[in-house]
């Protein structure tokens, strides 16, 4: 492989590799070119280790880029970035930013704030719906999902009653001596605590030193007018005792219907449902 010489930076002329002087117009050889001239001298693929002429930015054989073709371009980067001066670029490029936003600025519309809006030709104020009145009225809808002409409307057919109004109150008295008043969902135990996702009107807490009664030991709530409990999965379980009827163990998971009267044993506690 021949060795590979320099270029004059000033003249071109075509230079030994070791030239300290241009021969043609005298000029110094500056150092960076040295190194070019080296470089390219000792070129060879990294990735495959085939030779490569002076000339050569990729391997004919492989196609990789040789580091030292990238060393000498980051080279005369940095010399070039250096030589400019820093904010200069900057400076420019907020003025001409400033400069579109203004014509963009002058080539909007003007904003027109809008007047009071007036009602339609052929229509009076005394014939206008008036708040409160047939907006919100609810309208019956007719066989085929539209509302008959001319027919009274009730309100009482479309009025929303609260379910929590048509719960029951059941009162839950403790062995602890501690009693309480239900009328919804609610959970039983030393300190119960629902589910991320669910939600409790109540939360009865009892105490227990023994600690036979988990954290959350029962859980209880209202189903067409009646009360069912349900185990939820404690250490100790859940014994259900109606009047006149045998004990039942309950399931954990499961709910149990139980009328007023009827005794729950929790651990070693127990509540009577009236």
């Amino acid at each position: 492989m021949t060795t590979a010489g320099m270029v004059c930076e000033r003249c071109g002329a075509e230079l030994p590799s070791t030239a300290m002087f241009c021969g043609e117009c005298g000029a110094t050889v500056t150092a960076p070119a040295r190194n070019r001239a080296a470089a390219a001298a000792a070129l060879h693929c990294d990735a495959c280790g085939q030779a490569m002429g002076p000339n050569d930015i990729f391997c004919a054989q492989c196609g990789h880029v040789a580091s030292s073709v990238t060393e000498a371009w980051s080279m005369d980067a940095g010399a070039a970035g250096r030589a400019r001066q820093p904010g200069q670029g900057d400076l420019s490029a907020r003025a001409a930013d400033g400069d579109r936003a203004a014509a963009t600025a002058d080539s909007l519309p003007a904003i027109v704030e809008p007047g009071p809006t007036l009602p339609s030709a052929g229509v009076s104020s005394d014939t206008m719906p008036v708040a409160g009145d047939a907006l919100e009225r609810p309208v019956a809808a007719g066989p085929h999902g539209f509302a008959p002409p001319g027919d009274p409307v009730e309100h009482d057919a479309t009025r929303v009653v609260r379910k929590a109004s048509r719960l029951a109150s059941f009162v839950l008295q403790f062995s602890t001596g501690e009693q309480f008043t239900v009328t919804g969902r609610g959970l039983i135990g030393r300190n119960p605590q629902p589910e991320p996702a669910e939600h409790v009107e109540h939360l009865v807490v009892i105490r227990d030193p023994a600690r036979s009664v988990s954290k959350t030991h029962l859980e209880f709530g209202q189903e067409d007018g009646g009360f069912w409990v349900l185990d939820r999965f404690s250490g100790n379980g859940s014994v259900v005792r109606v009047p006149d009827a045998e004990p039942r163990r309950c399931e954990g998971g499961k709910r149990y219907a139980v009328p007023r009267g009827t005794r729950v044993d929790i651990g070693d506690q127990f509540f009577v449902i009236s």
